[in-house]
């Protein structure tokens, strides 16, 4: 036991030493402190998860805003905010609740993927990025592939909608009915 507690506190002085070397005194303590607010936030995040899931959409607003007071950098309760805002209906909302979560997490796939539906009709150009991010970030992401070969229909860039849907019917074929009849993969 003496020496488990032991090697806790070498492990738990590392980490300060380590977090006193890469962000200083103060962004050490700063780290140490906020703990019990990230552990608070995380479980704000669940219940909002659990209110809106039982339709309670003011409610669950209202707990990831809670959330969002103990960790300002909530991936999490950004991105869940983006889902509530656009469930009704509030597309630039939605959209600076979905960026603000990119901030602080850029690999938040269903942050980018949500963006990229948004802003298909608006600004293409941005989806189409959207897309191809989440495609790195999740490459085997059936329905970006899907999605962005219908962008590229649009913009008239068949060999690049051609090329989507392939992947997209490689990935899961069960999405093969809803590509249009010209781009069906052999």
């Amino acid at each position: 036991m003496i020496a488990r507690r032991r090697a806790t506190g070498v492990a738990a002085a590392s980490l300060i030493s380590a977090a006193v070397i890469g962000l200083g005194i103060a962004g050490a303590l700063n780290l140490i402190a906020s703990a019990p607010d990230l552990e608070q936030s995380g479980q704000l995040v669940s219940a909002g998860l659990l209110a809106q899931s039982q339709g309670n959409l003011d409610d669950a607003e209202q707990l990831y805003r809670q959330a969002l007071g103990h960790d300002p950098h909530s991936a999490f309760a950004y991105y869940d905010l983006g889902t509530i805002e656009q469930q009704r209906g509030q597309v630039t909302t939605a959209i600076d609740a979905y960026e603000a979560a990119l901030d602080s997490d850029p690999t938040l796939v269903p942050a980018l993927y949500n963006l990229a539906v948004l802003e298909t009709v608006s600004t293409p150009a941005d989806a189409i990025k959207r897309y191809q991010d989440v495609i790195r970030l999740d490459p085997g992401n059936a329905l970006a592939h899907l999605n962005l070969g219908f962008l590229y229909v649009t913009l008239g860039e068949a060999s690049a909608a051609q090329s989507e849907f392939t992947a997209a019917v490689r990935l899961d074929p069960t999405v093969r009915p809803r590509i249009p009849a010209g781009f069906l993969p052999g």
